[in-house]
């Protein structure tokens, strides 16, 4: 508005138009206070982090670290299969020798017979019992 049209407006309506700006003035004094409060929280924070570049230092030496790890890991790993594909090839060496061992001891061992298997035998005492006389009984009156 201008200066013309503010002078033509009644006493009621400048005040009520004060009264407005008023308002909005407390509202944004208010929130700027908030958003203050929020900078100075944010500050602390970064402050206590020791600032962002100390934690990118901390975070890449991290990661340096575990890169190493990884690297070391691998190399051991490398070496392990190796030692494993070794041990393969050493044990069909082994292998072969065991078979033809098995082949020598079959066929050094004769073949067994077949016979035939016993009766089984009733015990001393039961064949006196079974070959002994039998005794009549007699009877009194």
């Amino acid at each position: 508005m201008d200066e013309k049209d503010l002078r033509r407006l009644r006493r009621q309506d400048l005040l009520e138009m004060l009264l407005e700006r008023t308002r909005e003035v407390e509202i944004l004094r208010a929130q700027n206070e908030d958003l203050t409060k929020q900078v100075q929280q944010l500050e602390q924070q970064l402050q206590s982090y020791g600032g962002l570049s100390a934690r990118e230092a901390q975070l890449q030496e991290a990661v340096q670290r575990l890169n190493d790890m990884l690297a070391t890991h691998e190399k051991d790993l490398e070496a392990l299969t190796k030692k494993v594909a070794d041990a393969k090839l050493d044990t069909s060496g082994l292998e072969a020798l065991l078979a033809r061992t098995e082949d020598a001891a079959r066929a050094a061992t004769p073949t067994p017979t077949p016979q035939a298997t016993p009766a089984l035998q009733p015990p001393k005492l039961m064949e006196s019992i079974i070959k002994a006389p039998k005794v009549k009984k007699s009877r009194r009156k």
